[in-house]
């Protein structure tokens, strides 16, 4: 049995051809930057893909909110031609086969935790990218922690100085506004960044008592050793409201792999 895991980007789309939780074909392209262009491009990648395998159903991971009973794209900031629309609905139509719809950082947290060694019970995963988002798998399930899509785990406050860095969400001194990619070009911002991150980290930790918090996502992918410095920021750990056995993780996957094969299993759950 295969299915199909697919990763829309604002830049670029990935596709791929999963079966046992291991990539057996994979496509990357440019993302087409209007919708009945994508919805083109995506039914003949996935018809290319299954002309040879017999596929069963498809998991798409995005860049948005969208709402969870609806399925309508609500906000995407870096694809705004998918709002209003139902891009699982309208690929189900064209492929005549189910399609799973998650954000892109629920698909590669549910890929993340699969490709861990006895897989955690509470996972926190936390990508960093342009943006800061996360997302929180428990018992092997993906979390549904908003009425309204993914909860905002970039927007807890690591900084309240007079001159925290501005979020696009109006705050200021976000995670998110501190540790994205943008902002570690400042070498001042840089060099407070392991703090930042450190202490998002255990606010979300209290929160979500999570087990395992793994980090990943493109500014891990360039800049390794800011892991290094969330760990040593925990070491001793800052707290003890922790649950027993906590660990900071880097990524089980690549970024370029988890979110494929995260949608592919959320599309056979």
């Amino acid at each position: 049995m295969m299915r199909i895991g697919v990763d829309i980007g604002g830049q670029h789309t990935r596709i791929a051809l999963v079966q046992r939780a291991r990539i057996v074909d994979q496509q990357r392209f440019p993302t087409p930057q209007e919708y009945p262009a994508l919805l083109d491009t995506l039914t003949a990648a996935i018809d290319g893909l299954r002309e040879e395998h017999p596929v069963t159903a498809v998991g798409l991971g995005l860049p948005g909110r969208f709402d969870p009973d609806t399925h309508v794209v609500q906000r995407a900031l870096n694809l705004p031609f998918l709002e209003g629309h139902t891009p699982d609905e309208d690929l189900a139509n064209r492929l005549r086969l189910p399609v799973a719809l998650a954000s892109d950082v629920g698909a590669a947290a549910v890929g993340q935790h699969a490709a861990l060694p006895g897989a955690p019970h509470r996972f926190l995963y936390l990508s960093l990218g342009t943006g800061v988002g996360g997302a929180l798998v428990v018992a092997g399930k993906l979390q549904d922690l908003s009425t309204d899509g993914p909860a905002h785990f970039g927007h807890v406050i690591v900084d309240t100085a007079e001159d925290a860095p501005a979020c696009a969400c109006g705050a200021r001194g976000c995670l998110e506004a501190c540790v994205r990619g943008p902002a570690l070009s400042d070498p001042a911002r840089r060099a407070v960044a392991g703090l930042r991150l450190g202490l998002g980290v255990l606010q979300l930790v209290h929160l979500l008592r999570a087990q395992v918090v793994m980090l990943g996502g493109g500014v891990l992918d360039h800049d390794p050793n800011l892991l290094d410095e969330v760990r040593a920021m925990w070491t001793p750990p800052p707290t003890t409201l922790i649950p027993a056995g906590f660990e900071i993780r880097g990524p089980a996957l690549a970024t370029d792999q988890a979110g494929v094969l995260g949608a592919a299993t959320l599309a056979g759950a």
